[in-house]
């Protein structure tokens, strides 16, 4: 099937975005110039191109364009991540990540019409969702399945709010019928209990991973090495590093520029990290990524941390755990909890609550000094033995000692 060409009429037109769907329906942007150079998205929806020209001509005229019905929910998500890409707020991250909840949603409830979808069946969706096996893959030669035992409340709950969005979405658009509520499903999430490892390590296990690293016999050794540096180093996460380009570091100031889920921040480079990013600066191409290319085609640094805490004898513990680490120092160097926040891209109040780590050598000497007076008597001199300390005799001499 042709793709068909985009529709004009006066001042407005409609182009197709994607499709077909299995009913030979394509999937429409209505748009018109805005006067400045830009467009303005009108509607947007799954039409054939005999409707859709006939919505550009009720737009032209002043009228609105009704979107097509959504029978069922794969319906209804397609046209509401249809509305939501078009309006160019989102990034490319954001948009693979709303692709797959939604995948997710249609692999389930797809089929169902908007009216069957109940409470009973909303609340065995969550129940299949937080038991199936959840495989993941990596983007690797040759790459092993893992298998968890099923998905975290947190990812079905953010499923459960994309269906509501849209279905609230759906409304509003006139395209679900106004008496058509979606039942409440709520899912209860732990804050701090974690499918993934959260172990935290220490400054001197983090050297005996390095150090394992170190003895490896494999092609890109050093770059696992580069990369737990530069994480240690910035605080940064490891995405943020992975988008690093050439154009973001500065060797002379020291510094370089990261792009986070908060906005694009600068981060000063402490003495190991520079040293590192200095040590490949004979392969820095304007514009280029700081990572080569080559390094896709090697275990993530995830896999390789996991195989080197098992050579060095520590916990596994991830490659966001070194973030951790870097603001647990930060914190436990005195330094200004502004500064450690911008550093680390979040509010102080944020970067406290999920960065800062306390060890249970911290906790000892921190109790230890706020509560060794709590059972001295009052009036008690220090240095001195608190009153009713039984006085120790002092051993007598011999005759025949000297003084």
């Amino acid at each position: 099937m042709n793709r068909p060409s985009t529709i004009r009429r006066g001042s407005t037109a409609a182009r197709v975005v994607r499709g077909p769907d299995s009913e030979g329906q394509w999937y429409w942007r209505f748009e018109r110039a805005d006067g400045a150079g830009g467009k303005l998205t009108l509607a947007s929806g799954w039409a054939s191109p005999a409707a859709a020209e006939l919505s550009v001509l009720r737009l032209e005229t002043g009228q609105s364009a009704s979107l097509p019905s959504m029978g069922t929910v794969r319906d209804l998500l397609e046209c509401h991540l249809g509305a939501r890409f078009a309006r160019g707020d989102l990034t490319e991250s954001s948009k693979r990540a709303m692709r797959v909840v939604a995948r997710r949603l249609v692999r389930h409830l797809g089929a169902l019409a908007l009216s069957a979808v109940t409470r009973p069946v909303l609340e065995r969706y969550v129940s299949v969702r937080l038991r199936e096996p959840v495989v993941s893959h990596r983007a690797t030669v040759n790459p092993p399945a893992r298998v968890r035992p099923g998905a975290a409340p947190r990812t079905v709950a953010g499923e459960i709010s994309l269906l509501r969005s849209a279905w609230a979405w759906g409304r509003e658009e006139g395209a679900v019928p106004a008496d058509l509520v979606l039942p409440t499903v709520r899912v209860r999430v732990v804050s701090h209990q974690h499918v993934t490892c959260a172990y935290t390590p220490t400054s001197d296990e983090v050297q005996r991973v390095l150090a394992a690293l170190s003895l490896r016999q494999a092609a890109f050794r050093d770059w696992p090495i580069f990369l737990i540096k530069v994480l240690l180093g910035t605080g940064a996460r490891i995405g943020e590093i992975a988008g690093l380009t050439w154009d973001d570091v500065d060797l002379d100031r020291r510094t370089i520029r990261v792009r986070g889920k908060t906005g694009p921040r600068v981060v000063p480079l402490v003495a190991f990290a520079w040293e590192a990013i200095q040590g490949v600066a004979d392969q820095a191409v304007a514009g280029a990524r700081l990572l080569p290319a080559g390094l896709a085609a090697v275990p993530p640094l995830g896999r390789v941390l996991s195989e080197a805490c098992s050579l060095a004898g520590v916990p596994r513990f991830t490659p966001h755990a070194l973030r951790r680490v870097a603001v647990s120092a930060l914190y436990g160097s005195g330094a200004d909890p502004g500064v450690a926040g911008a550093i680390v891209g979040h509010s102080p109040a944020v970067a406290l609550k999920h960065y800062r780590q306390v060890t249970l050598e911290q906790g000892r000497a921190a109790l230890a000094d706020a509560v060794v007076g709590l059972l001295v008597p009052a009036g008690h001199k220090p240095g001195t033995a608190p009153p009713g300390t039984p006085k120790q005799r002092r051993p007598s001499r011999q005759s025949g000692d000297r003084r």
